[in-house]
């Protein structure tokens, strides 16, 4: 007779074994009926999240599980789906009460792309994918715009709506290194917004969190042109930054940052930008010392190929590569010549320092951030008195992501300011000051997919119900981890980001010292380029008339389709399951799901999901890689930079192939 094997002596141990496990052991198997405590079925509930449905059912057949459709009745009890539009004030205050989050957060608005597919939302009987005209009061879209009451109201929102191109989302960040961040709204929109609508939208959502004695410190965006105006027309720029650390604040006072990770993924962009010429006094910067490092040990630069490639604009892991201090000491070592690009990439890397390094204190993230922009005034001042000799602004970088930088540095001396001044030196977290906490929403939202699953792509009903998981996810996990139940992955989630925040912010004279120091600092920097400028750095600052803000609802006209017309039903066999013989189906009302369609031959009964499946012509395919999902350009531009950079790297390989066969030919 075949004996079990003996249970190892692990498992024997109560202290060594884990709740879960706990759990499963102390089941009574000759019990027919199964009951299961309700943290054992939120921890089932997020297992069964994490590893979908073909993964959770194969567990439970080996393990004393809940069933599929007790988790599922799980899943749609506790959360429900977000709303378009919809300001989550009351969901973010129990949110912050069960993380036991600070009531101050910063504030981020980000956009994705969305595959542009029009259905049908069972939970507040709408018709979901359409862009929903924005509110003059609010700035956020009017609610329930396109309801789904009958066939007539189906068909109206399909003759007047326009697919949504993309869903906009604002995140607010509690700052706090143990807290995720929380979706407060997040509603489809196109590509033509307004700087007015945003502004508009920032006063009001503030200003809704204010009274429910939720503080927000600040906003950021991804630098966008119409954010970025938005900021821009809030904010004085002086041309002396210390008296930023003079003036006085109000409560009341909004600080706008803009993400670091996007102004140096920018920045890198116009380094390896082959159609411009960076030029910094008698220097210019030339991306052939680059190429030529490659040539050299990797171990020396850590460096590739692809680091060096513009196809991947998006590509920050590659900024930190090149900012690193061993390509810059290798460079200065090995190319005395190469100086405008080491300094090119010097700048960079204080940008980084500013925000995103830890180990730094706040008067050397000050340092930092003043520092380049004395050094950015300086040498555009430079190149504007010099245009008479053929150099222009274009030797320069962008003008966008140089009023960025501008602003970072203003908005970082008075969030210092701010907090030293109100004793919450503990929340000082400048990681936090971005645009990522969106970024990292989007990331969660396309891997959110079972085993056996490549789609990451969603529409924007898909948006609604994977922003549902996502947070009863984070629910689960925080209200189990005091529990007994471990969660490796989430415990592991803010460790890099942890920063030491036991030290006091400096005061009003250390900043002033600080700031003139990088003044000077900066003008040496520049005195070795040839560029001399006076004590006091004048600041030019040069735009071009922005075009009129379009009105969301002005959008060109469409061609006529079939569902343009009266009734695209009414002359046509439709071959669809009539569900009339149903009993909740003989008598519909507004708020059924069913709706009626008079065909030529009968009246029938059928999903309004169905209907709005048959009304819609055309979906917009986005592709799975990243580079072609985010590239600009025409798809055929992008394919051309991907064979460019493809004969390149098979150029290389032919070269060190080459050098290796000559080596072995030549005698020992």
């Amino acid at each position: 007779m075949r004996y079990p094997p003996p249970i190892p002596d692990i498992l024997q141990k109560p202290d060594n074994r884990s709740l879960f496990l706990q759990i499963l052991l102390e089941r009574d198997p000759t019990s027919k009926i199964a009951k299961y405590e309700d943290d054992m079925k939120k921890f089932c509930t997020n297992l069964f999240l994490i590893s979908g449905r073909g993964g959770y059912r194969t567990l439970a057949a080996n393990l004393p599980l809940p069933s599929t459709s007790t988790v599922y009745r799980t899943v749609y009890s506790e959360k429900q789906p977000p709303s378009e539009g919809k300001l989550r004030i009351e969901e973010f205050e129990d949110f912050l009460y069960k993380h036991k989050a600070p009531r101050l957060v910063w504030l981020s608005e980000d956009a994705t792309r969305l595959t542009g597919k029009i259905e049908y939302c069972q939970t507040t009987n709408t018709i979901v994918g359409f862009v929903i005209p924005l509110s003059s009061s609010t700035g956020l879209p009017h609610q329930l715009y396109f309801p789904a009451t009958s066939l007539s109201a189906i068909l109206n929102a399909f003759r007047k709506g326009i697919p949504a191109k993309q869903v906009n989302i604002i995140m607010a960040k509690p700052l706090s290194n143990s807290v995720p961040a929380f979706c407060l709204v997040l509603y489809g929109a196109n590509s033509v917004i307004s700087h007015t609508n945003a502004k508009i939208r920032w006063e009001h959502v503030v200003r809704e969190l204010r009274q429910n004695n939720i503080d927000v410190v600040g906003i950021s965006t991804d630098g966008d042109s119409r954010y970025l105006k938005a900021m821009r027309l809030q904010t004085e720029i002086r041309s002396n930054l210390a008296y930023y650390a003079i003036h006085k604040m109000t409560a009341k006072d909004l600080h706008y940052i803009q993400d670091p990770v996007h102004i140096l993924t920018k920045l890198r962009t116009r380094l390896l930008n082959e159609n411009v010429s960076i030029i910094i006094g008698s220097e210019t910067v030339d991306l052939d010392y680059l190429r030529k490092l490659l040539d050299m040990p990797k171990d020396l630069h850590g460096l590739n190929l692809t680091d060096i490639s513009p196809a991947d604009k998006m590509n920050f892991k590659s900024c930190e590569k090149l900012i690193h201090d061993d390509v810059t000491d290798i460079l200065e070592q090995t190319f005395p010549q190469s100086k405008a690009l080491v300094m090119y990439l010097k700048i960079m890397r204080l940008i980084y320092d500013s925000f995103l390094a830890t180990g730094k204190t706040a008067l050397e993230r000050i340092f930092a951030i003043t520092r380049v922009v004395y050094s950015l005034r300086i040498w555009r001042d430079w190149l504007v008195k010099n245009r008479k000799n053929g150099l222009t602004l274009k030797h320069f970088i962008t003008t966008n992501s140089y009023m960025c930088i501008e602003m970072n540095a203003i908005s970082l001396i008075e969030v210092v300011r701010r907090l030293r001044d109100n004793n919450q030196e503990e929340y000082f977290h400048p990681q936090y000051f971005s645009s990522q906490p969106c970024e990292e929403f989007f990331r969660h939202l396309r891997s959110l997919s079972t085993t056996k699953n490549t789609v990451v792509n969603f529409s924007l009903l898909d948006v609604f119900h994977r922003v549902r998981r996502i947070e009863l996810q984070s629910e689960i996990t925080n209200t189990l981890k005091d529990k007994g139940f471990s969660f490796p992955s989430n415990s592991r989630a803010f460790v890099s980001q942890t920063t030491n925040n036991l030290e006091t912010l400096p005061s009003d004279d250390q900043i002033i010292k600080f700031v003139e120091y990088a003044r000077k600092v900066a003008k040496k920097d520049m005195e070795r380029f040839g560029i001399k400028s006076k004590n006091e750095i004048p600041l030019h600052l040069y735009f071009k008339d922005e075009p009129k803000d379009k009105n969301e609802q002005k959008c060109p006209p469409r061609p006529l389709t079939l569902h343009e017309l009266e009734d695209p039903f009414t002359d046509r066999n439709i071959k669809l399951k009539n569900y009339a013989d149903k009993n909740d189906c003989k008598q519909l009302s507004p708020t059924s799901k069913f709706v009626e369609i008079k065909t030529k031959r009968k009246r029938i009964h059928v999903r309004k999901s169905t209907v709005c499946w048959l009304l819609t012509q055309q979906v917009r395919r986005l592709s799975s890689d990243r580079t072609c999902r985010f590239s600009s350009g025409p798809a055929h531009e992008i394919k051309k930079k991907n064979k460019k950079f493809k004969n390149l790297k098979e150029q290389k390989y032919r070269k060190r192939r080459t050098r290796t066969q000559t080596n072995k030919k030549l005698p020992k």
